[in-house]
């Protein structure tokens, strides 16, 4: 039958049924002003979006665009203040076309800087899984194991830093209690600390 607009004890719904008010309600404004789309009962979110379980994810929601090249995108804007700037104010969620000629996309997020002036890029995902972070990075977990690496197909796991400089491995949260430095020179040379306090040391180690 033909799509019908109701109203129900002051809520909006669409349904798809005809005029008698049979037929399976498709989308529901509240009296409140939240929305449910495959729900009638929006709870306390503004927006709330269901569909039929599945054994697989489902596709709920797709923003796009047209004609999107190199460098566009589509994304989400999460604000944190009453500020009606846009791209201000909040963290902004969305995906970059690598290039013109395929689809390719790296997943991006912005944060707003703390001195307030601006969006700054916080973490890239480019298309082969290569991940970019933007700042310090830490990683907290209560198991035995702090950080875990393994390479999938058998290879070597690498930490490295791709500019001239140290590479440390410190403990109880100051920079300056390492317990292993690598630093950056031809000839590099490594110790192993604790507490500024020298216990084994090479001063010219050849690192490959």
């Amino acid at each position: 039958g033909n799509g019908q607009i109701f109203t129900d004890s002051a809520d909006l719904t669409i349904n798809d049924g005809t005029l008698d008010g049979s037929g399976n309600e498709r989308l529901r404004i509240t009296s409140g002003g939240k929305i449910g789309i495959g729900t009638d009962a929006p709870g306390n979110n503004m927006v709330e979006i269901h569909h039929n379980g599945t054994t697989s994810p489902v596709t709920a929601l797709t923003i796009g665009g047209k004609g999107i090249s190199s460098g566009g995108g589509s994304g989400i804007f999460l604000k944190t203040s009453s500020n009606t700037s846009d791209n201000r104010y909040g963290t902004r969620i969305h995906t970059v076309r690598e290039s013109t000629d395929n689809g390719a996309s790296s997943l991006v997020i912005s944060n707003e800087k703390s001195d307030a002036t601006g969006l700054q890029e916080a973490l890239r995902i480019n298309s082969t899984g290569i991940s970019t972070f933007y700042g310090d990075i830490t990683l907290e977990a209560a198991g035995a194991n702090r950080i875990s690496m393994r390479h999938t197909s058998g290879g070597n796991a690498v930490i490295k830093n791709p500019t001239p400089a140290s590479l440390s491995f410190g403990t109880n949260n100051n920079d300056d209690e390492f317990v292993l430095r690598i630093s950056s020179s031809n000839s590099s040379f490594w110790s192993i600390s604790d507490h500024q306090n020298s216990k084994f040391s090479s001063t010219m180690v050849k690192m490959f």
